[in-house]
């Protein structure tokens, strides 16, 4: 049960990345948002701002309205995993397989609604079949988005190669695929950097963190020149900084698994420590933990024990950190 959770949790993230991508995704996103009746999308800005009681009384006066249309019940399936973070796991499954029917009706009402389309495919691609998951059915909505064009074609199959576990060529392939459409775009190429590092093919790895580099430098430079729209160009300085927080880490978390690019490691590691900005999700001990590791490969015994000790100080019943901090005895 606690894993329809994380599904969930999943499914926000994948859109996220969707709708706050940059270039051609999202000028065809923004196209779509902008398309939705004000109203209901101020109902996703409460829940956005934590305002979900709120947010769904408001989507509730607006049935008699808007209630035979698509996108009401894409923003009706849209706001329940922020029901989730309250949810036991026992009503967990009742959300998950509401969210579902809301956005298959969504669909039902206008095949070509891309954004209830993606979400749909994304649920059926990676939900378990307890709760309405096919991977037939998200073929076919893929197969549908790729007929229309659409440009959420490309992350739905990079997160569908995810999801449903395929090789690691398949999964680069989608990546490869969605970069090629969208260059400028930060979250293929994170996500598939570190996919590669979980799965051990570092240099694949490291060559894609050196590409977030340079994009996350050109994006920020071309911010610095653009003088235009100055709260936009406030929230995407905002987006950059933090990939730069989650590139850093990686760095230091190819290094500490792989033994290799370990002056890159090291420099980006102890970087956090000294600014004290930590990449979303991930806490100082991880951050110890990961440049004790490196130590260990360049045979520094004393700086691997004391950043062992920073980590095994933090670890406070983490069973994920203890266990980081248990490789430093392999």
């Amino acid at each position: 049960m606690k894993l329809i959770k994380v599904f969930l949790f999943a499914v926000v993230i994948s859109l996220c990345i969707g709708i706050t991508s940059q270039p051609a995704v999202a000028a065809s996103v923004q196209l779509q948002i902008d398309t939705l009746p004000d109203e209901l999308r101020q109902v996703m800005a409460m829940a956005s701002e934590g305002r979900l009681k709120e947010a769904e009384d408001e989507l509730k006066s607006l049935r008699s309205t808007f209630g035979h249309t698509a996108d009401y019940y894409f923003i009706k399936g849209s706001l329940a995993p922020f029901k989730l973070a309250e949810a036991s796991v026992v009503r967990a499954p009742f959300i998950a397989r509401g969210m579902r029917k809301d956005w298959e009706k969504a669909v039902e009402i206008d095949p070509n609604h891309e954004l209830a389309s993606f979400s749909l495919a994304l649920f059926y691609g990676a939900a378990p079949g307890l709760i309405g998951g096919d991977k037939d059915k998200a073929a076919a909505i893929l197969a549908h988005l790729q007929a229309l064009d659409s440009p959420w074609q490309y992350p739905l199959k990079a997160n569908l190669a995810f999801a449903q576990e395929a090789s690691l060529d398949v999964v680069k392939a989608a990546h490869f695929e969605w970069i090629e459409f969208a260059p400028k775009e930060i979250p293929p190429r994170f996500n598939l950097a570190t996919y590669l590092i979980n799965h051990e093919d570092y240099e694949a790895g490291a060559v894609q963190l050196t590409q977030l580099d340079e994009l996350l430098q050109t994006l920020g430079v071309s911010l610095e020149r653009d003088a235009e729209e100055q709260e936009t160009a406030r929230n995407t300085s905002e987006e950059i900084a933090a990939y730069q927080l989650k590139v850093d880490y990686q760095w230091g978390k190819l290094a500490a698994e792989s033994g290799t690019h370990l002056a890159t490691g090291r420099e980006r590691l102890m970087a956090l420590i000294t600014t004290e900005q930590l990449p979303e999700g991930i806490g100082m001990g991880f951050v110890h933990a990961r440049l004790a590791q490196v130590f260990q490969h360049l045979g520094e015994p004393a700086l691997v024990a004391e950043h062992r000790t920073a980590a095994e100080l933090l670890a406070s019943g983490d069973t994920n950190l203890t266990g980081l901090i248990k490789k430093l005895d392999g």
